[in-house]
């Protein structure tokens, strides 16, 4: 059904769209499973609900932490905090990584919603 939808409106289920609609399709086909035990007892059903779990749980993509990847979540995470506090430091806040986490949080909240207001 994915590819036929993806044939017949390209722009709306390609890629991560198509990749949606399965992932959801899934979840619905778990959820009937689930419905149909507790209406029958069946097993085939638990089988079903744990067949859909392990294709659930493969598709989930651990984050990296290995120091020589350039993928590392730690290394990113340091790198956008940075580029944050650039940011924050050309919007008037000098030193934001000075800041506590409370007047942080408040300087980035009222920088996103003046940049929001201005577009």
């Amino acid at each position: 059904m994915a590819s036929e939808l993806e044939a017949h409106f390209p722009t709306r289920f390609s890629g991560a769209e198509s990749e949606k609609l399965l992932y959801y399709q899934q979840q619905q086909k778990r959820l009937l499973a689930q419905c149909a035990w507790l209406r029958t007892e069946e097993p085939s059903y638990l089988a079903t609900v744990a067949e859909v779990d392990a294709w659930m749980l493969e598709q989930m993509k651990p984050q990296i932490f290995d120091d020589g990847d350039v993928r590392n979540v730690l290394t990113q995470n340091r790198r956008r905090f940075g580029q944050l506090c650039a940011a924050l430091s050309t919007m008037g806040y000098p030193r934001p990584q000075e800041l506590d986490v409370f007047s942080f949080h408040s300087a980035v909240d009222f920088v996103n919603s003046k940049s929001q207001k201005s577009n």
